[in-house]
């Protein structure tokens, strides 16, 4: 009687382990709950790729070039015309692409963006006390490398033979 307890305790972990494998899988890939629609994919003019994904519930970015990589993400509010990119839950603030490779730290508490006609973005917001504004190319781009580590500029997607992206970020 007591091994047979044992066999059912073994079976029914083994099948509780199997199934949060299968959820996290799910959750990690897309697979299992609901698809967030794409509302707009931007990036910020510079050296780096930085681009900016917005969705209709949240928003990231990611800076990529073949010598410094970063990434960010949140939650994000209509509010009318504008979206607000705001801090991820139990965390009052975030680190925000600035000039170049440099970027804010966490002392970003949210960024308004107003999407324009031609799909470019104008993007408002403070850190450490100071305003800044920005304007957001539309599209996707990737950096460019020469002879050096460094990049030497951005391009389309597209235009580009490797991403150096593609070993960094599995999206």
């Amino acid at each position: 009687m007591r091994k047979r307890w044992k066999i059912f305790l073994l079976a029914g972990g083994f099948l509780l382990l199997l199934a949060g494998a299968v959820g996290l899988v799910g959750w990690r890939f897309g697979v299992l709950g609901p698809r967030h629609s794409i509302i707009a994919v931007l990036h910020l003019r510079g050296i780096d790729a930085i681009n900016l994904e917005l969705t209709d519930v949240t928003w990231r970015w990611r800076l990529c070039g073949y010598d410094s990589y970063a990434l960010e993400e949140g939650r994000l509010a209509r509010q009318g015309d504008r979206i607000v990119l705001k801090a991820p839950i139990r965390k009052k603030g975030f680190r925000w692409p600035g000039t170049g490779i440099f970027y804010t730290q966490e002392h970003t508490p949210e960024v308004t963006l107003v999407l324009g006609a031609d799909g470019s973005a104008t993007v408002t917001g403070q850190t450490r006390g100071r305003p800044f504004l920005q304007t957001w190319g539309k599209g996707r781009v990737c950096a460019v490398c020469g002879r050096m580590v460094a990049p030497t500029s951005v391009r389309p997607c597209a235009e580009v033979e490797r991403d150096p992206c593609a070993d960094w970020f599995d999206d």
